[in-house]
């Protein structure tokens, strides 16, 4: 029997309000998804144009 895997998208938009990321380079959320693939997670971290293409919203 094949085991089925789920790849997760993270979309990572182009501008960060800097404000809102407590002096780090990225979001809690874009550590956190690097964090899990470190630990072997399905996650692809994609940019927002990437994502649009990928659903084709112009």
């Amino acid at each position: 029997m094949l085991k089925q895997q789920m790849l997760i998208y993270r979309v990572s938009a182009k501008y960060q309000d800097a404000t809102k990321l407590a002096g780090h380079e990225k979001s809690s959320k874009h550590r956190k998804a690097e964090e899990l693939i470190q630990k072997g997670q399905h996650i692809q971290i994609i940019g927002e144009s990437d994502f649009k293409e990928m659903v084709r919203i112009d």
